[in-house]
């Protein structure tokens, strides 16, 4: 599995980051995502991975390594 990205939680929402991902003109630039949701009702994990997973064209998996964020793999 490789890592290729870094995820985040705060106050409900989930943050997306993963460095060279978006091609502009030949050049990489990276992937700043925020998916809103709010401290009563927080944004699911599971959406963002099958949201992410259908813009890049692979698959996705928001693995945790702590309370509040983790890594972005791809098998």
């Amino acid at each position: 599995m490789k890592q290729i990205g870094t995820w985040s939680k705060n106050k409900g929402s989930i943050m997306i980051t993963i460095p060279k991902s978006r091609n502009v003109n030949g050049k990489l630039y990276r992937m700043r995502v925020k998916y809103i949701g709010y401290p009563d009702d927080p944004a699911a994990p599971v959406e963002v991975e099958r949201d992410i997973s259908a813009n890049l064209g692979k698959i996705i998996i928001l693995q945790p390594t702590s309370r509040s964020g983790g890594k972005i793999i791809t098998p």
